[in-house]
């Protein structure tokens, strides 16, 4: 990793990787939660889905970038709808 004014560069494969997985684990994640009553799999799978796709944006781009584009507001209301 490249050190660009202090803070690290993340390589280009990783954030394409980020960015073309995204939308999609999103989606899936979503697709499970809601669909878990009539499906094997349910809320547990959904959410670690859902988790993975925030796991995602800061391996791609760092906690700077998780921050600006998941705001904590939203984070804390999905867990809260979660339980």
């Amino acid at each position: 990793m490249k050190y660009k004014k202090g803070i690290k560069e993340r390589n280009v494969i990783l954030k394409c990787g980020a960015d073309m997985m995204l939308p999609f684990a999103l989606v899936f994640g979503l697709y499970v939660i809601l669909f878990g009553t009539v499906s094997p799999g349910g809320g547990f799978q959904g959410g670690v889905l859902i988790a993975s796709a925030v796991l995602l944006v800061f391996l791609g781009y760092g906690s700077q970038k998780l921050s600006t584009t998941f705001k904590e507001s939203f984070l804390h209301s999905s867990e809260t709808v979660a339980e």
